[in-house]
């Protein structure tokens, strides 16, 4: 019995190990490559800036939809409507990106067009929201479950407040630190896909290029040189690993 117990505390600790040499081998072949950082450091500036304006942008426009969708489907219940709605939610949180990709080239594009609408911010925030949208209804609808007593609901309701007082003074300041999670989550995502940006800017002929889509076209085209999407890839990794240990320690200490 305590050698099984002791085989099962080493075999714990092989993920770890494993992280650990997969960062430890990053970091060396990224002091190989560093050098390059400093002749590409004015052009990633601008790929960095065009990250991080798409990521904040599309995540201002998704995350309130998403979030009145979350408080719709709470205060409904366990209806018809709202069961068939969240089931569509789940469907549509594993549908893989590049699915999403083709619906905003295939669907949105044309129909932007018949408006005469068509511009790369409009179809890829539409686009992007579209996938968004239902990860962040999930997540926040599990934090309903966990944090929210189903009797608050009717508790407000006898005291007559009314939906969106129910959502100021109840939703919001019980979900807050769930909320801000939810919210850097969705933008670490945003900086990480390249799909759905590969699509719509060739449709569109953008030049607000992002890092991860720069990294993907180069890697097709084999345009540029290892050291420099190495450095650029490296960096991405970096940066989504920061903004995500900053969400886990938020949600950590406030759950």
């Amino acid at each position: 019995m305590r050698f099984f117990l002791l085989l099962l505390r080493v075999v714990s600790f092989i993920p770890f190990l494993l992280i650990a040499s997969i960062i430890s081998v990053l970091i060396f072949q990224t002091f190989k490559h560093i050098e390059t950082a400093y002749y590409i450091r004015e052009f990633f500036q601008n790929l960095l800036f065009n990250s991080m304006l798409n990521s904040i942008l599309i995540t201002l426009i998704a995350f309130p939809i998403g979030v009145l969708i979350s408080f719709y489907l709470y205060y409904q219940g366990k209806t018809r409507v709202s069961t068939t709605f969240y089931t569509l939610n789940k469907m549509l949180s594993v549908t893989p990106s590049i699915i999403f990709a083709a619906i905003g080239v295939m669907f949105f594009i044309p129909l932007l067009e018949y408006f005469h609408l068509v511009s790369y911010y409009i179809i890829l925030i539409i686009t992007f929201s579209f996938m968004l949208i239902p990860f962040i209804v999930l997540k926040l609808h599990f934090f309903v479950q966990k944090k929210i007593d189903p009797m608050l609901k009717e508790v407000s309701s006898s005291l007559g407040f009314s939906p969106l007082q129910t959502f100021i003074y109840l939703f919001i300041p019980l979900l807050r630190f769930e909320l801000i999670t939810i919210f850097l989550w969705s933008i670490s995502i945003v900086i990480g896909e390249s799909i759905i940006f590969i699509f719509v800017s060739h449709y569109t002929n953008s030049s607000h290029q992002t890092i991860s889509e720069y990294i993907a076209l180069s890697l097709i085209d084999n345009s540029e040189s290892f050291s420099q999407l190495y450095i650029m890839a490296f960096f991405l990794f970096v940066m989504i690993n920061i903004i995500d240990v900053i969400r886990y320690i938020i949600w950590k200490k406030y759950e």
